[in-house]
């Protein structure tokens, strides 16, 4: 596809609004603003407004506040402060024997990607310290006394744990808040948003700006822009020139046959297929021939990481932030200098790129589900073998087979030393189990995946179920986060 031709026009004056004016016509849309910077000898950016917001507003920063972390630890990297591959216990220090003996396994690299393998689900903040800098020695203890979910590098889980950790490890290079090294790294070279840079100076050293979720930050999409253009064309050869192409469409393909991504060798490997109605992973976590960190299953949209920026396909990188009044998509395709912004207070903001962009640009928001299983292809499954408890730290997940079918029950754990019901309220971030749990049937479809019935809670779009090591080792994989199947019944 020829981005240049896709994308050119969006940045014609008066064109991008003149999309966006089309597209919320009539409906009751809130404040939308959406912008595009288009590459070249000299960088263009257009942003457009809904009527609801023709001045400029802030958004809530959310789990964007990740790339901000991520691009902190690529300037300590560039300049030789840490090592990308170097260990977790070799930049915090002072820790416990147990605590050293786990993080010697853990690179700063699987906490950006997502691989690290720890269970931060009952933890709704990083604790703080009263200068305002991350209690790492509090944080480990409370990350440590959780079961691994795997071990470090062979699975891939989104959570939080990665950035507080990075965050404790640069404030600990530095000597100072990670707040504060976002706004002289940051805010200030790029000149960002003044009120926003003067109220991250203003909260001083006792600021609580958590760096996985944002939940005090704002950016406006002028900000983002300027951040995303930054970040693209900084080390342009940190960037995998793949990620589309003959090898990830026939990645895509292996998928939709049943394909988790996986195989033992490292690097470019093609994965396996079960071959009996559910996924199989190898000994190690995949990577694609472009340094991209495989997915351990299905997702309609993502399709790796790398460095903590996911991959969506055709060499776009990016992320997507959900959080009460602020839905932000962001995405950039360095190849092609191309950054794409979308921001707004009610609607999904993947809707309103599919349909501002999706006639042009279909993989920016191109969704793939699977077809469900007709009666013959599912009388051929053997169901039982999914049967059983799988849980983490904050819930616990019921599969069992009932009347032909496949049904999950999913409960929050409650016990002393795990979660209480106000933090699994406030783990949005996380996508945890509501308090009062549910319960719904799943219906087979192609790929291994299992989709919930209309109406079951959003935390389970689908279920696909995970194993390896010839079904010994087993996890529920739900497109964002891996529950390991329990040798035996946790504690309620």
């Amino acid at each position: 596809m020829n981005s240049a031709v896709d994308v050119s026009e969006f940045v014609e004056r008066g064109y991008l609004q003149a999309r966006l004016d089309e597209i919320v016509e009539g409906r009751a849309s809130g404040r939308i603003e959406v912008g595009v910077v288009h590459g070249g000898v000299s960088r263009v950016a257009r942003v457009a407004h809904s009527a609801a917001s023709r001045m400029p507003g802030a958004f809530n920063a959310g789990c964007i506040t990740k790339l901000l972390v991520a691009e902190l630890l690529r300037q300590a990297v560039a300049t030789g402060r840490v090592e990308l591959d170097g260990s977790v216990a070799e930049y915090l220090r002072g820790a416990t024997a147990h605590a050293r003996k786990v993080y010697s396994r853990i690179t700063l690299r699987q906490l950006l990607d997502h691989t690290h393998g720890l269970d931060d689900s009952a933890l709704g903040d990083a604790p703080r310290l009263s200068n305002g800098r991350i209690d790492a020695p509090l944080l480990t203890r409370r990350l440590i006394a959780a079961e691994r979910l795997f071990a470090s590098g062979t699975l891939y889980s989104y959570s939080s744990a990665g950035a507080w950790l990075i965050a404790a490890v640069l404030e600990r290079m530095a000597g100072v808040s990670w707040q504060v090294l976002l706004r002289e790294r940051l805010f200030a070279p790029l000149q960002l948003s003044a009120a926003h840079g003067e109220s991250l100076a203003a909260a001083g050293a006792g600021a609580r700006l958590c760096p996985a979720i944002g939940r005090e930050l704002t950016v406006t999409v002028t900000d983002l822009l300027r951040f995303l253009d930054h970040v693209m064309t900084q080390e342009s050869n940190v960037w995998p020139d793949g990620a589309s192409g003959p090898e990830h469409d026939a990645d895509i393909g292996a998928k939709e046959r049943g394909s988790t991504g996986f195989d033992s060798r490292r690097d470019g490997a093609r994965p396996g297929t079960s071959d009996r109605g559910g996924s199989s992973a190898g000994a190690s976590m995949g990577r694609d021939p472009h340094g991209i960190v495989r997915l351990p299953g299905y997702s309609p949209f993502e399709r790796g990481i790398h460095r903590g920026w996911k991959s969506y396909g055709e060499h776009w990188f990016g992320h997507h932030s959900t959080w009460p009044g602020a839905s932000i998509l962001v995405r950039i395709r360095p190849r092609f200098g191309t950054v794409l912004v979308v921001a707004s207070q009610q609607q999904p903001a993947l809707l309103i790129a599919a349909r501002l962009f999706g006639r042009r640009l279909p993989e920016v928001s191109g969704l793939k589900l699977p077809r469900r299983l007709t009666v013959e292809e599912i009388e051929c499954m053997d169901l039982r073998r999914h049967a059983g408890i799988y849980a983490t730290a904050a819930e616990t997940i019921r599969i069992r087979v009932s009347a032909g079918s496949l049904w999950l029950d999913a409960r929050p754990r409650s016990a002393a030393g795990r979660v209480s019901p106000e933090r699994v309220r406030s783990r949005r971030n996380n996508a945890a189990v509501p308090e009062q749990g549910f319960g719904t049937r799943l219906q087979p479809a192609a790929a291994g995946v299992f989709l919930p019935e209309p109406g079951a809670a959003d935390t389970f779009p689908f279920v696909q179920f995970i194993e390896r090591n010839g079904g010994t080792e087993s996890w529920l994989w739900n497109g964002r986060c891996v529950i390991p199947r329990c040798r035996s019944t946790p504690p309620a």
